[in-house]
């Protein structure tokens, strides 16, 4: 499952994905936080699925939470009828993250460029898994990333705007 439910937090299991042009999440997955409409969603915009499919750009929510390893942690994900949440190496990759695959060593992960700061990146039967601890009962309206960037100095941004 994409979602787990765990002593009042919602984790969300992001599937760090190197072939999706966008961070996407279904409306239904951290729904505590406010979907905003943007350009894409008010004109109709939409995304082609790999079969071939249509899906509606419906606006995007900043999510914020904590890692497995406590490091807090936001992103922008555009919100559509995906079937879970996924997390574009292109969009970690421009909000000035490095993202490393890798079965050797420190394995997989994704690197700050200007902190350093890694958050792991766990291999769950070939696919790559980011969990997001999100709190349930907290109806949160985040105006911006920046906002979330500036509510902690740890906070390592991996989404961005379109």
């Amino acid at each position: 499952s994409s979602v787990i439910e765990q002593n009042g937090y919602e984790v969300i299991r992001v599937n760090v994905d190197s072939g999706a042009i966008d961070s996407c999440i279904p409306p239904n997955v951290a729904s505590m936080f406010k979907v905003r409409s943007t350009k894409m969603s008010e004109n109709g915009g939409y995304y082609t699925s790999a079969s071939g499919g249509v899906i509606y750009n419906e606006g995007e929510r900043d999510v914020k939470g904590v890692t497995d390893d406590a490091q807090e942690l936001g992103m922008t994900f555009q919100v559509d009828k995906v079937r879970g949440p996924l997390g574009s190496v292109r969009r970690i990759c421009e909000a000035g993250n490095r993202v490393v695959f890798d079965d050797d060593g420190d394995g997989s992960y994704i690197e700050n460029k200007t902190s350093r700061k890694r958050v792991k990146i766990e291999k769950v039967k070939g696919v790559c898994l980011l969990n997001l601890w999100v709190k349930k009962n907290e109806v949160r309206e985040v105006n911006s990333v920046s906002e979330l960037a500036n509510s902690s100095s740890s906070f390592a941004r991996l989404g961005q705007l379109i």
